[in-house]
């Protein structure tokens, strides 16, 4: 995604989490997402954000940047955070989300990071689908956010499996036979 797809990228991330709550008029979330100007910042400032589309419209966004604060989930090894994991609601349960989740586990994988790290609140009941791909409760907390109710935000560690080497196209030479034996 470019600078140029944030007001998209803050308009699904609006609606996703809009539709993304266990309680009517009720959200886990703050108040204030981040609009279009604050994605482009973070898109300006090194995070990367992929998006997902049907045909041309934008249905899906996740966006991936490297972090520091759950350095001791990960054995102190860099980690790459997947956030802001949104799909528009009539797209959900078609393998979109999926897409997203593989798309910027491939991304930390080609940057060498050894584990993705994501947080999802418990109210939403989302954590049954992040262990069925990999991951695992490594914390819970307590958050609060001013005019949100209080929720418990699972932090979530998938150790990644490196990428396999790249083959060279050559092959290496032979070894001549021992002509000494």
């Amino acid at each position: 995604a470019t600078t140029e797809d944030a007001p998209r990228i803050a308009a699904i991330t609006y609606e996703a989490m809009r539709s993304n709550t266990p309680l009517a008029d009720t959200s886990p979330f703050p108040a204030d997402l981040e609009g279009a100007e604050e994605m482009a910042l973070l898109m300006r400032r090194g995070e990367v954000f992929f998006i997902a589309r049907c045909g041309e419209r934008a249905v899906g966004v996740v966006r991936i940047d490297e972090r520091n604060e759950f350095r001791h989930l990960t054995g102190k090894q860099a980690y790459l955070e997947i956030s802001g994991l949104a799909v528009l609601p009539p797209y959900r349960r078609n393998g979109v989300g999926a897409a997203l989740l593989d798309e910027a586990e491939a991304h930390a994988k080609s940057r060498g990071v050894q584990s993705t790290l994501l947080r999802t609140t418990l109210e939403v009941g989302l954590v049954p689908y992040y262990e069925r791909r990999g991951y695992l409760v490594e914390q819970v907390r307590q958050l609060a956010y001013p005019g949100s109710p209080t929720v418990l935000d699972a932090v979530m560690v998938k150790r990644l499996q490196p990428l396999p080497p790249q083959r060279s196209a050559m092959r290496p030479a032979r070894r001549a036979p021992d002509a000494t034996r």
